[in-house]
């Protein structure tokens, strides 16, 4: 799956990780137990902390992807989102979007869009 066309795409997909606040309005449906090493005594997640739990556990968090209080993932089940900007263009973003205030952070997982297309994930369009 070859990039050879747009510039405003990667050949990976980027999982970020974001600070949660699991009283708020944007939480997620984090386990009761996330397995050793990854306790938790707090309602506020940090980046950090997510990521080391996905890490640890091989697995990602589905949610529902809140943006100015309203869900962005429409259904019945929440999902595991990831963009596909490139990975300077990620960085860039995701300083910009932290010195304005918004709920991002720059710690993430870079994934092969190839590999992760095998394994189910597939393009959605955003409304």
């Amino acid at each position: 799956m070859q990039n050879n066309f747009r510039f405003d795409l990667s050949n990976y997909l980027i999982h970020f990780f974001r600070d949660v606040d699991l009283e708020s309005n944007a939480y997620i449906h984090f386990p009761e137990f996330a397995g050793f090493n990854n306790i938790y005594e707090d309602t506020k997640l940090t980046a950090l902390f997510l990521l080391r739990c996905a890490l640890r556990n091989s697995k990602l968090i589905a949610s529902w992807s809140y943006r100015n209080n309203k869900r962005s993932v429409y259904g019945y089940n929440p999902a595991i989102c990831f963009t596909e900007m490139p990975l300077a263009a990620f960085v860039q973003t995701s300083f910009e979007r932290l010195q304005r205030g918004e709920n991002i952070n720059q710690y993430a997982l870079l994934l092969p869009k190839s590999n992760m297309f095998s394994l189910g994930a597939r393009p959605v369009m955003e409304w």
